[in-house]
């Protein structure tokens, strides 16, 4: 899909007071909700007589049925939010942060006609940028993913660049504790995973760069909050060199054509023209949260431990023989 429009990413300042209170989220269910469902039809037609032979489903069915880890077709907690808000579709998590929270799709263009978001409000892009998880008006907003970003139950179908936008509060709600990342040397080492629940199911994935860029549309520019579908190997390569080039830190994340990757937006300084993006890519077969050695590694940043390490030894062998030299010069017996 290409669904590219030229838009300046999301402000997202940060002005929050110090002292304001983090959002709590609390879902109450009563475990007897399972809907039921009664389904009458008129026949207008000779019913088919049943078949003579045993039916055989094909090989390809499985592409045609959506796979999803409950019997309501969504999670548990995802039918619970979605009564909250019809907009909800995944939950984020940032282990070593405070993130921990609902993200809403953007409705996008508000059409006239829409009674849910309001049609006192049409025309309006970046709905949640200064509204709650109840549609109400708040400050800090609520994080939110692009709306043209595809999230559904067939994992390879999903948009291959998932953005999120959340405002960078001092108080490090929404994405205010990303300042960390470029302030807290060794804070990526506490957090580097995240952990994507979705309507249908749960997706982890491992942070492999995080960078200041610009914020508004340039002709032929790194416009990241456009870049949902990068279809091809080429656009795919250019999104991560543009990533990995600009990071504050090299995590040596081998990330390749294939991965599906997420891209969470905030601001950067209060510097309006500039934003703070921390870009993840899903884990493979194999790797697991907080596994470092699980996780698959450019040979190039392989080689460069390898180096370092080697040269810290000889470094420290090195020192401790000049030490015992230097010891046994000035023994008495010596």
């Amino acid at each position: 899909m290409n669904n590219k429009i030229k838009i300046t990413a999301a402000a997202v300042a940060a002005a929050a007071a110090v002292g304001a209170g983090a959002l709590v989220f609390n879902i109450n269910k009563d475990g007897n909700d399972t809907p039921t469902v009664t389904v009458s039809q008129d026949i207008t037609e000779a019913p088919t007589p049943p078949p003579t032979t045993e039916f055989v489903l094909p090989d390809d069915w499985s592409k045609n049925v959506d796979y999803v880890p409950s019997s309501h077709g969504i999670t548990p907690k995802a039918k619970a939010m979605s009564k909250v808000n019809a907009d909800y579709i995944a939950w984020m998590k940032i282990d070593g942060t405070p993130v921990d929270n609902p993200i809403l799709l953007d409705p996008g263009e508000i059409q006239a006609n829409d009674m849910y978001h309001g049609i006192e409000n049409a025309g309006e892009i970046y709905y949640y940028l200064y509204r709650n998880l109840n549609k109400d008006y708040e400050f800090a907003g609520t994080v939110f993913m692009d709306y043209r970003n595809v999230l559904n139950s067939y994992f390879d179908e999903q948009s291959e660049n998932l953005i999120l936008h959340g405002h960078d509060m001092l108080n490090e709600t929404m994405f205010g504790s990303f300042r960390r990342y470029r302030n807290e040397p060794g804070f990526y080492d506490k957090a580097s995973y995240l952990e994507l629940e979705s309507k249908y199911g749960k997706k982890d994935y491992v942070i492999f760069a995080y960078l200041p860029t610009k914020g508004e549309y340039v002709e032929d520019g790194f416009n990241y909050w456009d870049m949902c579908e990068l279809d091809t190997k080429k656009d795919f390569d250019a999104y991560v060199k543009n990533c990995k080039d600009g990071s504050l830190l090299d995590t040596g994340i081998d990330v390749q054509f294939g991965d599906k990757l997420i891209t969470m937006s905030t601001c950067f300084n209060d510097q309006a023209d500039m934003r703070f993006i921390v870009v993840a890519r899903s884990l493979r077969e194999g790797e697991k949260i907080s596994d470092v050695s699980s996780i698959a590694h450019t040979k190039e940043w392989l080689d460069a431990q390898k180096a370092k390490a080697e040269a810290e030894a000889a470094s420290k062998a090195q020192a401790e023989a000049e030490a015992a030299s230097k010891a046994q010069a000035e023994s008495p017996d010596a």
